[in-house]
């Protein structure tokens, strides 16, 4: 029977408002003998000119089974609700509520399976031109499937499948004012399979209609889809496997549309079931892509285009087996012709939900947003916003038969580009985090994902600019075997502009897990790689790169490079490492490069003619190798409307546990082998600092005096134990000017443990300072 409730209530002009309420509820399925007569199916509707129209259908549960019958499936549930009512000023909504109903469970003296989830569909609609707000709303759940029962060994039972799910949600809004239109749908869960070899049964599947919403003022459309998990199996035999059932992958592609004259917000969510679990054998996570591809012409203010997705959680069983996390991937393409275009697309992978056995790795992410504005609100065009983080591996328990790991965190990619077609401003934003390698109490530790992170932007105009990419790759995990290696980090910022810029890029690479048995030598970290590059009349570019490490030296090696543009492109080119091979030279105008714990091979080049540092470090058995740099900064070829201010940093944190106490000398650094070219520079200042102080500072102001401290110039940084509080921090850095084409300067810098003690950096520094005031005079 339906239940209709209509409620008066007075509302200023308008005589009365109604609303219509429709709840129906299917029976529960009765016992027939032994075996369970399906769910009854639920059918409401409300739709009505009345202003407020709900629906409310629910499936009634399946029948249970006794001895060997078969139990009832679940009833399905369909709900409609719509209105197009001419109320004035109201608040006006149609909701459509849809759940389908449980299987029924079977019991009795064998195995037999439980029965499926009944499936469910909700359609909302409505239409206004009178309203101040419209809301239509539907939602879609699929009923669960019963778990399998057996109490004999000798039977299978496959688990269930899942309920579907289904539906469309639409709406008008004739008028200045609020629209909200909304769809969500989620997948039944999977029934559990039982006996010799019965498998889980799969999640319910989502079909999605139309999802779309017009209006003359604001308008906000969003579709959501959830994947049911996959059923469980409980296999008793030793040697009989079972599949647990696969999460419910969800993909959603240009699902929403619409329209508005004000703001048009689209969001898409996708979020994938997790896997069954079991006794003897695994299932998969579910995936999760979403993609949200959209263009307007029309005059719409705001364009907001939003995606968001993550990968089911992986499974596992008693015998040590998981799966990876699932893999989730998320786009969002927001282009305006005549707006405000923004674009936000996040992206997160499975994990495993537990983690006691062989190892479960994390799911990629992968997210690119683009953001392409033909107008602007309050100054700004196009906002470009990814943000991917990979899922974490797991792999608490142990291999007994294989060292392998099969735990790494997930990789993460994100990609941002934001393009402003006027002179307005515009911000692209790429964020990155690789998933933590999982550990293991009997093996390998899983690796460090990777993680890269590539934002752009471009500004017809001059209006400023924001460019930020940022990846911080995974940990590596521990185990007793072998430890897990770091992920690397790569980053790059690239904008263009005639305006102001700021242009960041930052990479952290993943620090390296512990091993305890046949590990050999340092640990190797992740490697770090960050550039950053740009064309734009003022404004500044920083890329840093960090590589972390366990039981080495060096702890961290940073380089960094921030430079005034100067109107002319200069691209930056910024990289460290830690127990790596040095990087190749750069080809860039600016770069920055470090190498923590540097190798004998890309050491003996660099010393090679330089009789005094290579007299004050004995490489082969005495001291030992901290860091080797390569700074250089070139003003170019093209004439700039003002001089290129650039800052050169290269910086490490040294773990002086590392070091025996007997080997703890002093720290020194050697400035090596300078180049310039034309004039050099206007001004160059050098400053070194050792844990927070400066304790050397230095200008120069042509090319001369420059070169001659430059070359085979040991200095010595005092006791390397002496002050230090945690790890011993020390950072060295150039500030150079350059107005001319062709000017340019270079050097290598290296630090060391040395086996010679020399006189402190001020004696040093004051007599070189006195060297070169008498070449001068003499000059």
């Amino acid at each position: 029977m339906n239940l209709w409730t209509r409620i008066f209530f007075g509302l200023g002009l308008v005589s009365s408002l109604w609303a219509v309420d429709d709840t129906q509820v299917g029976a529960t399925g009765t016992s027939s003998g032994i075996n369970g007569n399906p769910g009854g199916n639920a059918t409401a509707s409300a739709t009505s000119a009345d202003p407020t129209n709900r629906a409310t259908a629910t499936g009634g549960a399946g029948g249970a089974a006794t001895s060997n019958g078969t139990p009832g499936a679940g009833g399905s549930a369909t709900a409609t609700a719509g209105t197009n009512s001419p109320a004035t000023g109201a608040t006006q909504s149609a909701t459509a509520t849809a759940t389908g109903g449980a299987g029924g469970s079977s019991t009795g003296a064998s195995t037999h399976p439980g029965a499926a989830g009944g499936s469910a569909t909700a359609n909302a609609s409505a239409q206004s031109a009178t309203a101040s707000q419209l809301t239509v709303t539907a939602a879609a759940t699929g009923g669960n499937a019963a778990n399998s029962f057996y109490d004999s060994l000798s039977g299978v039972a496959t688990g269930a499948s899942g309920g579907s799910a289904s539906g469309s949600a639409t709406g008008q809004l004739l008028q200045a004012g609020l629209l909200q239109v909304s769809l969500t749908l989620q997948g039944g869960n999977g029934g559990s399979g039982a006996g010799q070899g019965g498998n889980g049964g799969a999640a319910g599947a989502l079909t999605f209609g139309q999802v779309s919403g017009t209006s003359l003022g604001d308008a906000t459309v969003s579709a959501t889809g959830l994947g049911g998990n996959g059923g469980n199996v409980n296999t008793p035999l030793v040697g009989q496997l079972a599949t647990p059932g696969n999460g419910g992958s969800v993909t959603l592609n240009n699902v929403v549309t619409g329209s508005a004259v004000g703001t048009l917000l689209l969001q898409q969510t996708a979020t994938a079931g997790n896997a069954g679990t079991g006794t003897r054998g695994v299932g998969n996570a579910g995936t999760a892509s979403n993609t949200l591809d959209f263009t307007t012409s029309s005059p719409t203010a705001v364009l907001d285009v939003r995606t968001a997705a993550r990968g089911g959680g992986g499974g596992w069983d008693t015998l040590g087996n998981v799966t990876g996390g699932g893999a989730a991937s998320s786009i969002s393409r927001a282009t305006n012709a005549s707006g405000q275009a923004l674009a936000n697309a996040s992206s997160t992978g499975g994990t495993v939900l537990f983690g006691a056995g062989r190892g479960g790795g994390g799911g990629a992410a992968n997210s690119t947003a683009q953001a392409t504005a033909g107008g602007s609100q309050n100054g700004l065009g196009a906002n470009a916003t990814a943000t991917a983080t990979g899922g974490a591996g797991n792999s608490l328990g142990s291999s007994t038969t294989t060292p392998v790991s099969l735990a790494p965190g997930g990789a993460a990619v994100a990609n941002s580009t934001a393009t402003s077609n006027l002179a307005a401003n515009a911000i692209s934003r790429a964020t990155a985090t690789g998933g933590a390698g999982g550990n293991s109490s009997n093996g390998r530790g899983g690796a460090g994902g990777t993680a890269t992170a590539t934002a752009t932007g471009t500004v017809q105009g001059a209006a400023s600019l924001q460019v930020v990419a940022q990846a911080t790759a995974g940990n590596g995990g521990t185990g007793p075997v072998d430890f897990g290696n770091g992920g690397d980090a790569t980053a790059q910022a690239t904008g263009t502009t005639a305006g102001n810029a700021d242009i960041i890029a930052t990479a952290s690479a993943g620090t390296s897990g512990n091993g305890t048995t046949t590990l050999t030598g340092w640990n190797v970290s992740g490697q770090a790689a960050a550039t950053s590059s740009g064309t734009a009349a003022s404004g500044t570019m920083l890329a840093s790169a960090t590589a972390l490490r366990s039981n080495a030296p060096v702890a961290s090696a940073v380089a960094s490079t921030t430079s005034s543009l100067g109107g002319v492109a200069v691209t930056a080119d910024t990289r460290a490492r830690i127990n790596a091979a040095a990087p190749a030279a750069a080809t860039t105008l600016v770069s920055s490069q470090f190498v923590g714990t540097p190798r004998a091979a890309d050491v003996n080049p660099v010393f090679s003619g330089n009789a005094l540092t290579s007299a004050r470090f004995n490489l082969a058995s005495t001291s030992q190798s901290l860091g080797l740099g390569t700074v250089a900064a070139s003003y170019g070829n093209t004439a700039r409307p003002a001089p290129l201010a650039v800052t050169l940093l290269v910086a490490t944190s040294i773990d002086l546990s590392v070091i025996p106490s007997g080997e703890q000398r002093t720290l020194q650094l050697a400035l090596l082998n300078p180049q310039a070219t034309g004039q050099g520079f206007d001004t160059l200042r050098l400053t070194v600092n050792r844990e927070g102080a400066i304790i050397l500072d230095q200008t120069f102001t042509d090319r001369a005096t420059a070169l001659a401290y430059f070359t085979d110039h040991p200095l010595d940084l005092g006791a390397i134990n002496v002050g230090v509080t945690g790890l011993l921090d020390v950072s060295v850095r150039l500030e150079l000017t350059l107005s001319a084409p062709g000017d340019g300067f270079r050097a290598n810098l290296f630090l060391g443990n040395a086996a010679i003690p020399e006189p402190s950096v001020l004696v040093l520094a004051l007599a070189g300072t006195a060297a070169l005031l008498w070449r001068r005079r003499r000059g």
